[in-house]
Formats: structure tokens, sequence, C-alpha cells
């Protein structure tokens, strides 16, 4: 018979999971959501530091959100696979509603698809980067 132990990885220690983000006063935590799932699982899919995706892109661009007064991760990821992301460094997180600058900045294609999932495994298996 065999025994299959369970394996237990906390993904904070080993570097996988960007903590500490702050949305302000900006009510755009389905944006910091999205983007959290993403860099993470990017993170743990190549075994590297996490990237970080710009959530103020999100707030500005992805028009079947509403900015600052809320929205949904999976309308955000359905925006990012027409869309691509762009990092944070390139459009940084003002909390607040802005123009989209999309064209001024470079994309970066993170998602080819979504689904609600089941396991990590399968989560491992959509991430795109």
């Amino acid at each position: 018979m065999l025994s299959h132990e369970a394996v237990t990885v906390d993904h904070h220690i080993d570097g996988k999971v960007i903590v500490g983000k702050d949305q302000g006063r900006c009510g755009s935590c389905w944006a910091f959501a999205a983007n959290s799932a993403l860099e993470s699982a990017i993170a743990i899919k190549y075994n590297r530091a996490p990237v970080r995706l710009s959530e103020q892109y999100l707030v500005d661009c992805s028009t079947r959100n509403y900015g600052c007064e809320g929205g949904w991760e999976r309308e955000a990821w359905k925006f990012m696979i027409s869309n691509g992301a762009r990092l944070d460094s390139d459009y940084p997180y003002t909390a607040r509603d802005e123009s989209c600058k999309s064209s001024s900045t470079p994309r970066k294609d993170v998602i080819g698809s979504w689904q609600w999932i089941r396991s990590v495994d399968q989560m491992l298996e959509r991430v795109k980067i």
C-alpha cells in the first residue's frame, strides 16, 4: 500500500507572495486580488521572485470594472487576456481614478485564459509567462 504524506508549503516564507500592498482610500481590492493571484502563480510556477503587476493599470483601463468604485477579479483577468498587464514600476499606483495610459507602457502577457480552479496543480498549468 502506498503512503501519501501531506506536504505543506508556506509561500510567504519562500518569497512567492507579495505582502503589504496598500490600496489607500480607493476601492480597488478587486485589482489587488486579481494581480496577487497572478503574481504568486507566476512566482511559484517559475520558482522566482514575484513580478509586481500594476493595479493602477487595471483601475484606469479595465472598463468592465469601476476603478476606485469596485470591480471583479474575473473581469480584470478577462481584460488582461485581451490587453496584457503592466508592471507596477511602469504604471505606479496612485489610489485614484485616472485616464488610461496603456499605450505609453510596455505590455506583459501574463494570462492566456482563466477558469475557477480546484487545485494548485490546475492553477500552475494555466500560468502563461
